[in-house]
């Protein structure tokens, strides 16, 4: 009887061993930003999107969809939108009447005259950069903000409408353009 025990025993935590040992103590989307990739990998939207939420808890998004529906009415109620990329992302392809603002500085000075009931939607690449900001302008008091989820790429690859002709877009770098459809990939140096 001792030795089936002993035996049950060592089984058992084999059995622990083997399938608590390789499991990642975070989940996937909290360790998307901060972990190496090796090349050939691919990101997956789902985990990029839950990655973002988890990462600012305080920024509110809104879907391409509803964007594209604040986008059509009549000029004077159209949002103010920021693009939060690098001068060289955003000199490729943006929305149509978007403010290129990086910095918190930049972001303030281009709503400085912003009244308290305009929408402001901020965008990226794919989130993490506007949401980022998003909470920054929130700390200064900002209260209609919204980060477009999935940034660019979504919107890109969804088809809507870009500021250049060509519908291309900079892919920020090798891994993160994984996540844009190869036909809006715009070639970079």
């Amino acid at each position: 009887m001792k030795y089936r025990f002993t035996i049950a025993a060592i089984a058992l935590a084999a059995i622990l061993y083997y399938w608590i040992q390789p499991m990642n103590p975070k989940p996937d989307y909290e360790t998307v930003f901060d972990t190496r990739w090796t090349q050939g990998e691919r990101l997956k939207w789902s985990v990029v999107l839950k990655g973002i939420r988890w990462k600012f808890p305080k920024a509110v998004h809104i879907s391409t969809d509803s964007l594209a529906g604040l986008l059509s009415p009549s000029p004077d109620a159209l949002p103010i939108l920021l693009d939060v990329r690098a001068p060289e992302e955003y000199q490729i392809s943006h929305l149509p009447g978007a403010i290129r603002a990086e910095t918190l500085d930049e972001a303030l000075a281009a709503l400085e005259d912003t009244g308290s009931d305009r929408d402001v939607i901020l965008y990226c690449s794919v989130g993490y950069r506007s949401s980022e900001l998003a909470q920054k302008l929130n700390g200064e008091g900002f209260e209609r903000l919204f980060n477009l989820e999935g940034g660019l790429f979504r919107w890109a690859n969804e088809g809507r409408p870009l500021a250049q002709s060509e519908a291309k877009v900079h892919p920020f770098d090798r891994l993160w353009g994984t996540l844009l459809d190869s036909s809006r990939t715009a070639i970079v140096d």
